[in-house]
C-alpha cells in the first residue's frame, strides 16, 4: 500500500472537497422540492404536474450525481476501493439504483415539458 494517508494528499483534498459540495447541493434540492411539494398537498389535496415532476428530477439529479461521486470517489481511492467495504458498496449499489426507470433522463424531459406548458 500507499506509505501516505489520502487525508495528505492535496489533490485527494481538494477532490473530496468539491465531490462533498456536490452531494450536499443535490441533498439540499430534494429536501427543499420535497418541502414544497409536502405544502402544496396540504394546502390543495394534490401536487401539480410540474411539482411532481420537479420532484422526480430532483430525485433523478441526485441519484445520477451519487453514481459520478461514488464514481470518482472510488478512482481517488485506488486499490483501497476494490476491497469488500463501505466505498466498493456505496459505488456498486448507487450504479445499480442509477440504471432504475425512475433516474431515467426521462424525468428531465417531462419536467422541461411542464415548465414549457406553463410559461
Amino acid at each position: 500500500g500507499a506509505g501516505t494517508s489520502l487525508a495528505d494528499s492535496e489533490r485527494f483534498l481538494y477532490e473530496y472537497g468539491v465531490l462533498e459540495g456536490r452531494f450536499r447541493a443535490g441533498r439540499a434540492w430534494v429536501r427543499e422540492v420535497c418541502a414544497d411539494a409536502e405544502e402544496e398537498a396540504r394546502l390543495h389535496g394534490a401536487v401539480s404536474l410540474t411539482t411532481a415532476n420537479l420532484v422526480r428530477e430532483a430525485c433523478r439529479h441526485v441519484n445520477q450525481e451519487g453514481a459520478d461521486i461514488a464514481r470518482q470517489l472510488y478512482l481517488l481511492c485506488g486499490t483501497r476501493a476494490l476491497r469488500e467495504g463501505p466505498i466498493q458498496r456505496c459505488f456498486r449499489d448507487l450504479h445499480a439504483g442509477s440504471q432504475h426507470f425512475f433516474a431515467s433522463p426521462a424525468a428531465a424531459v417531462d419536467l422541461a415539458r411542464a415548465l414549457l406548458d406553463e410559461a
